[in-house]
């Protein structure tokens, strides 16, 4: 039985390529209620790539506005600064998390995919639910699995034990993890997210997304960024290895006041919720 030394976990973790400047600083603008537009557009625009993407993201169908968005001010006024934050941080995420991930059986591009379709459920989770923050939710989604790329060299090498176990039924994928090397895919991105100094709640959803119940700070937005990572699962989106065996908490369901009948037809809807998402990023 392997177990990775813990410094050389902190190691990887900190060669991982930093979530760009500008998503770093949007979010905390946005969190420490500091947020203007014209404070939100600057940041923005000190960086090229991202500002023309985010241009060219809102002027996508997906949006449909009905006239062509031409400057990153209008961009914050018409989605407000919680959409923007999603957005840019998005657009800085995909960048790190496009490469294939062969500890988790998971090709080129779908970690990304499977990243941004949790992203998009959690936050229709959350408009249903009736979660104050749905671009929190969004964002929770979004970065639930980010650890998995710091993991996933050591995951690789123990991939037949670790499936072996998890193949099984009886464990999770991340019960697995931690048997295994001493930490799961949860506990390594609660460290990488610490690491790029992000929110004390996201990072617990994080890092508790496979154990809802022990959330303190916001435990709603646990549960829901669980529920969201299992509806994404079954809706075939970005299974890999780690979808093995996934269950769903009751108790996250009863939490958010999700029955049988409210998630069938949540379901019904993800093809077109999380289609013309995934269309809007890849144009």
């Amino acid at each position: 039985m392997a177990r990775v030394p813990l410094e050389t976990l902190l190691a990887r973790v900190e060669r991982i390529r930093p979530l760009p400047g500008v998503a770093r600083r949007v979010v905390a603008l946005v969190e420490d209620d500091a947020a203007s537009v014209d404070k939100i557009q600057a940041e923005i625009l000190k960086d090229q790539v991202i500002t023309a993407r985010l241009l060219k993201l809102c002027n996508s169908a997906y949006y449909g506005f009905p006239r062509k968005i031409g400057a990153v001010s209008e961009a914050v006024v018409l989605l407000g600064f919680n959409a923007v934050r999603s957005l840019v941080l998005s657009l800085g995420l995909k960048e790190i998390i496009q490469a294939p991930l062969e500890g988790y059986s998971m090709a080129a591009g779908e970690l990304w995919r499977h990243s941004l379709a949790c992203a998009l459920i959690a936050r229709r989770i959350a408009q249903i639910s009736g979660y104050a923050d749905a671009e929190r939710a969004y964002t929770a989604g979004l970065l639930h699995d980010i650890g998995k790329v710091a993991l996933d060299q050591f995951v690789r090498a123990e991939f037949g034990e670790i499936v072996g176990r998890a193949g099984s039924g009886e464990k999770a994928f991340s019960q697995a993890e931690q048997e295994i090397l001493g930490f799961d895919h949860c506990q390594v991105g609660k460290m990488l997210l610490e690491h790029w100094r992000l929110p004390a709640a996201l990072v617990e959803a994080v890092s508790l997304h496979h154990r809802p119940s022990e959330a303190v700070l916001d435990p709603r937005l646990a549960a829901l960024t669980h529920a969201a990572d299992g509806l994404t699962l079954m809706a075939g989106f970005g299974l890999g290895a780690d979808g093995l065996a996934y269950k769903i908490d009751p108790a996250a369901l009863e939490k958010l006041g999700l029955d049988t009948e409210k998630i069938e037809t949540l379901l019904g809807t993800v093809p077109d919720l999380v289609g013309g998402g995934l269309r809007a990023y890849e144009d």
